[in-house]
């Protein structure tokens, strides 16, 4: 045997050093499970469980007896299994009922590049197969209705019996869509790419402040009078925006969407080809940009009959139900007429009970504004401390970015009179006081709807901080500083 020959000096060491370095995992790369940000979560209305499905732990919530029919429910975009709270509640009366956070979801493992309807779908599969262990009607929202469609089509046999599509973006969630408007041509579209871009996936870049300013030049003209139009048909907000249960979402499915990845190998034509259950698809508020020819809403009319077509033309019952003036998110915004509409339709189908729920089934909506946005008493409230008059230059967040208004302030003792300047004209404050360093006040606008909002502020010298509730949004910060007295 030849002697061996000895290593050249310091070869060792590197090829050592270059086998920990490519042994290095990408942080980019790195599966996130909920231990790893436990601080974004808050408790929640029913206990939480996970399953190991292989790749990824799934995080879910069960009510309802066991004795039920199985109701499996698909949360959209941004949301969390939470959003169903109040609508579980009413339908655990008589079903059992699973909601689940989808990978890059809430609890469940994010999975960096691993974003797709596939991956989806086969999640749900097995969650079926090792939790719920028998038939299962699916009902899902947005992105969770298209995965709804997706366990239609391709569940393993016997697994889904009936399927719900809540307001799903078929085709309009596309790149290259085989009919009507791409997700590129949808208000949702453009902030999947800003959330991606400002946040980063995995939250990796997090700049909500850069991401709000961003809005308001970044964001297509169109899409401003979208929210608009949204917000005056359906009283309420087009979306809340980067609340704290953003962070509960990783950004990284936005941009799945945005490029196209997300159902580059499930075209959504061929996947309702393949649907083998019953159908009943719930459209919400939609229109068409008429300056853009955009969407305004999850799919057009003209999408929608696509759909139908598809569905009766592989040999299934299609029930279609439009609610124009309802929100996206039906089952967190109107739970009652959501489970009503659901089981009605169940019943119909002889696959469960139709339940009759009311408003009173609910507990108290938590209001935030009922007691921290009441003025203070002029009998009780402490004397000004600071100086509170002049023209302010306040800065508010909306979900359209960060907005400017002129705030002109004027004191009489503990009272406060002004106006708020704006786009949309001249506002007189009501009901202003001060307490102490503490101003309140409350201004009605008119566009894009009528709506009245209260304002909190703190002063410390030419700042204010503060915090604005609108019956339309959650809490919304501001702040402001004086520019002339």
């Amino acid at each position: 045997m030849a002697p061996s020959t000895p290593s050249p000096a310091g070869l060792v060491p590197k090829l050592k050093e270059l086998a920990e370095q490519f042994a290095h995992e990408d942080p980019k790369d790195k599966y996130l499970q909920a231990s790893d940000h436990l601080d974004i979560f808050k408790p929640r209305g029913f206990p939480e469980q996970t399953v190991d499905l292989g790749e990824i732990q799934m995080n879910y919530a069960v009510a309802g007896s066991e004795s039920a029919p199985a109701l499996l429910l698909i949360p959209g975009q941004t949301e969390s299994w939470w959003a169903y709270e109040n609508a579980m509640r009413l339908l655990s009366e008589s079903y059992q009922v699973f909601a689940v956070d989808l990978r890059g979801q809430g609890r469940s493992t994010w999975t960096p590049g691993r974003y797709s309807l596939d991956n989806f779908g086969n999640d749900l599969v097995r969650f079926i197969d090792l939790v719920i262990k028998r038939p299962v009607i699916v009902s899902g929202l947005s992105s969770g209705g298209v995965l709804s469609a997706w366990l239609s089509a391709f569940a393993k046999p016997g697994q889904v019996i009936a399927a719900i599509y809540e307001d799903p973006p078929l085709f309009a969630s596309e790149l290259t869509p085989a009919i009507g408007q791409s997700v590129r041509q949808t208000i949702a579209g453009p902030m999947f790419r800003i959330w991606h871009k400002w946040l980063g996936p995995q939250w990796s870049i997090g700049n909500e402040d850069g991401m709000h300013q961003a809005m308001a030049h970044e964001l297509p003209s169109w899409v401003a009078r979208a929210l608009t139009a949204i917000m005056a048909d359906t009283k309420t907000a087009p979306f809340m925006g980067p609340a704290p249960e953003l962070k509960e979402y990783d950004p990284e499915w936005g941009d799945a969407f945005w490029n196209g990845r997300v159902a580059l190998t499930c075209p959504h034509e061929n996947m309702l080809k393949h649907v083998k259950v019953p159908i009943l698809f719930t459209h919400h508020f939609r229109r068409v940009d008429p300056s853009s020819g955009n969407l305004v809403g999850a799919l057009s009319d003209t999408q929608v009959q696509h759909v139908q077509r598809l569905v009766e033309g592989a040999g299934n019952s299609f029930t279609y139900r439009s609610f124009p003036k309802m929100p996206h998110s039906m089952h967190e915004y109107d739970p009652v007429c959501y489970v009503t509409a659901v089981t009605e339709w169940l019943a119909e189908k002889g696959l469960g009970k139709a339940l009759k729920p009311t408003q009173d089934q609910l507990p108290k909506k938590d209001s935030d504004s009922d007691s921290d946005f009441q003025p203070a008493s002029l009998d009780t409230a402490a004397p000004p401390t600071v100086q509170v008059d002049g023209v302010w230059d306040v800065s508010v967040q909306t979900p359209i970015g960060k907005q400017k208004v002129k705030l002109t302030l004027k004191s009489d003792g503990n009272v406060l009179s002004g106006a708020l300047d704006g786009a949309e004209g001249r506002n007189e404050i009501t009901e202003g006081t001060i307490d102490g360093s503490t101003v309140f006040f409350r201004a009605s606008i008119k566009r894009p709807v009528k709506v009245k909002i209260s304002y909190k502020a703190k002063i410390d010298g030419e700042n204010m901080v503060g915090t604005a509730k609108t019956p339309l949004l959650p809490t919304i910060n501001f702040n402001g500083v004086r520019i002339r007295e």
